[in-house]
């Protein structure tokens, strides 16, 4: 026996995606009603054709009884009648008709008998109903095949009188109501919360092709009772939480096609996969956001203070965003389930752990110069410092982002991972330049507002107290209002070169 040559017509609600807690795992949740609609022949030429619909239908009260579902479910044992079935379900769910309803054509038309048959010849009555919406007015001939044959035969017992009629002749069709529960186990959420997720719907009909399985969400006949347009696409298809959208397109974002198991083409089943985005925005403001200012705000705070005389407090201030960076990699709920791989939200968090590291390091390497009477060169490392490590701390986090927004893509990943190398590459070195560069502006500063002050008498009134102010804050590397032993001895040996730093030392 070959194929069955069945049109089908889906009803989706919006898709639920949940957590399965037992098996750890994304499946969807909808409720689907559908329609199966076969040529058959011999159901309305049979003798009880007109007891058919009520013999194998059942209603919702009799759904609940297992009594009339068994003897419905015996009825059509006697017939041949399509039963929609579900793949990828979760274990332990089987999904059955909530309600169901068979019908055969609504008019009679009489058609001519088939060469060959005992009607041949004669006008015979057939049956006939309305085409499924979405499907032309033609069943198909034969079946697709990944075979070499090219083509899998149909049932001769499941074939009409004439073809291209405006109604399905000799047809009956079988609607029901079902819901399902679908394990996603192909979700990937490395890049969480960036990434795109194909939520996929598959059915089966055993023994049939479904013929209209074809083409995208915008022309397919399978979800042409949805009434798809892109206004309305998200709302139809996607939870009502708006934490998903589909970015493009229905021709782009749903995609329906029979599956292919081993190179083989399985024309009993239609895959409907929708290609949704998560949107970022909420977790974004929630999480990443109060990250960035916390540990931002905290870099700031700390390279601000004074490296000598705070080095303790600044030190506390970094920890404490190091320990928020920390807290946030290990208990944060991200509504995933128990995630056993690294996510880009754990590489986001650990490059906030590494910048605040740097930071603790800066202040170290700064609190060490001061101990070792390089009080100059300290002031001039830390104030680079305050431009350089904000800079660093900008870098590496916009890079992480083009990278986690960029999901994989070669071009965003290459981007992402370069911008991050570069900051982190020149950090050292850039420091070490403009620390160079500083101490050579502050030196030839240091040396006009001598010179100017030596040039000037105390006659001048306010001008020499004016240039006698620039002298003081030229030496005051550190800003803190008042001359130090390291800063007065080195406003000595600029205005007397001659003597030996020992004798300044003294």
């Amino acid at each position: 026996m070959g194929r069955v040559p069945i049109a089908i017509s889906l009803d989706l609600s919006p898709i639920r995606l949940v957590l399965q807690q037992d098996f750890n795992e994304n499946y969807i949740f909808a409720e689907m009603g559908y329609t199966l609609q076969w040529a058959d022949p011999r159901l309305a030429r049979s003798p009880c054709a007109g007891a058919l619909s009520g013999m194998l239908s059942l209603d919702f009260e009799q759904g609940l009884s297992d009594i009339a579902r068994e003897a419905a479910r015996a009825m059509r044992s006697k017939f041949w009648v399509p039963s929609l079935m579900q793949t990828d379900a979760v274990p332990g769910f089987r999904g059955i008709d909530a309600s169901a309803d068979f019908q055969l054509g609504t008019e009679t038309i009489l058609i001519d008998g088939a060469p060959g048959s005992t009607d041949e010849g004669l006008r015979i009555p057939m049956l006939v109903q309305p085409w499924l919406d979405g499907y032309d007015t033609e069943l198909p001939e034969s079946a697709p095949s990944a075979m070499p044959s090219g083509a899998l035969p149909i049932a001769k017992e499941f074939t009409s009188g004439p073809r291209n009629t405006s109604t399905c002749v000799g047809c009956a069709s079988w609607t029901g109501d079902i819901e399902f529960q679908l394990l996603q186990s192909h979700h990937n959420f490395f890049y969480y919360p960036f990434d795109q997720q194909e939520l996929r719907v598959t059915v089966e009909v055993i023994g049939g092709w479904l013929y209209g399985c074809v083409r995208t969400g915008a022309d397919s006949p399978v979800l042409a009772a949805l009434g798809l347009t892109e206004e309305n696409k998200d709302t139809t298809l996607l939870p009502p939480t708006a934490e998903w959208y589909l970015n493009g397109p229905l021709s782009q974002t749903v995609r329906v096609a029979h599956p292919f198991e081993y190179g083989v083409e399985q024309v009993g089943k239609c895959e409907i996969t929708m290609i949704a985005d998560r949107d970022p925005v909420v977790f974004i403001f929630r999480a990443l956001v109060t990250t960035i200012i916390i540990v931002f705000g905290s870099l700031l705070t700390a390279i601000f203070m004074h490296a000598e005389e705070h080095s303790g407090d600044r030190a506390a201030v970094l920890y404490i965003a190091f320990l928020i960076s920390l807290t946030n990699m290990a208990t944060t709920d991200l509504g995933l389930g128990k995630v056993s791989q690294l996510l880009w939200y754990d590489l986001f968090n650990l490059s906030q752990l590494v910048l605040s590291l740097i930071a603790v390091a800066e202040t170290m390497v700064v609190h060490l110069l001061y101990k070792q009477n390089q009080a100059t060169l300290a002031t001039h490392i830390d104030s680079v410092c305050r431009q350089t490590l904000p800079a660093l701390y900008i870098g590496e986090t916009m890079g992480i982002f083009i990278y986690g927004v960029g999901r994989g893509r070669e071009i965003y990943s290459i981007l992402g991972f370069a911008i991050m190398a570069i900051f982190l590459v020149t950090m050292i070195p850039a420091t070490l330049f403009f620390v160079w560069l500083r101490q050579g502006r502050v030196a030839r500063w240091q040396a006009k507002c001598l010179k100017d002050l030596k040039n000037s008498k105390h006659e001048d009134g306010d001008e020499y107290d004016m240039k006698a102010g620039r002298v003081f804050h030229a030496f005051d590397f550190d800003q803190s209002g008042e001359l130090d032993t390291d800063e007065l001895r080195d406003l000595f040996a600029a205005l007397h070169p001659k003597i030996c730093r020992d004798d300044l030392s003294a």
